[in-house]
């Protein structure tokens, strides 16, 4: 009964190693550690901390132009440089704010005997929010690592969850990509003015 059970372990190890690559055991780590985290801080800090990533992106969208030249041009000799701080940072922000009032509404939500509901929704909620993140940084890598210098095209094809997370993730990028390209444009507009 014990050889039985060991060779049913032994397969089950065996079948694990040769399907995961070390990505695909990277992206499990981080999908467990977001459940736990979402099972920890519950449902509402989970939903408040996705609502300021969306609410962050959507802010920076708009504004990261505007305030980059009126501001902080003057900190750099590059505009483009300038709007990515700028970016990055109003998406930064916006979801920390966003954080403190999830963690506020979860302390008020406990104190109503609602605890156990609100972390497993949270724990749920947890990973599907780290499911995204590690593909946003997929598209990322992607993006940089065109020639897969970084991470070789044969490991990202053996990978199990690679391409699938690029896929989830790649609802948001096609919106970046417009963005970029519709700065690229505005700023030829502008040089093209400034000569005529």
């Amino acid at each position: 009964m014990q050889d039985t059970e060991y060779t049913y372990a032994a397969s089950l190890f065996f079948i694990y190693s040769w399907v995961m690559t070390v990505i695909d055991s990277v992206v499990l780590v981080c999908i467990i550690v977001g459940g736990i985290i979402g099972l920890k801080k519950g449902l509402i800090w989970q939903v408040a901390t996705i609502l300021g990533l969306i609410v962050g992106f959507t802010v920076a969208k708009h504004l990261y132009a505007y305030i980059a030249e009126k501001y902080v041009s003057s900190l750099t000799n590059s505009l483009t440089i300038a709007q990515i701080i700028v970016f990055i940072g109003i998406w930064l922000i916006v979801p920390i704010v966003f954080s403190l009032a999830g963690a506020l509404l979860t302390k008020i939500i406990n104190a109503a005997l609602l605890g156990c509901f609100n972390c497993a929704l949270g724990a749920v909620l947890g990973v599907v929010k780290y499911v995204f993140l590690i593909g946003i940084m997929v598209h990322i890598l992607d993006h940089f690592d065109s020639g897969n210098h970084i991470i070789s095209q044969n490991k990202k094809d053996t990978s199990v969850f690679y391409y699938p997370l690029k896929k989830f993730a790649g609802i948001i990028f096609p919106t970046i990509k417009e963005l970029k390209q519709k700065t690229i444009f505005e700023q030829q507009d502008e040089s093209t003015r400034r000569k005529a």
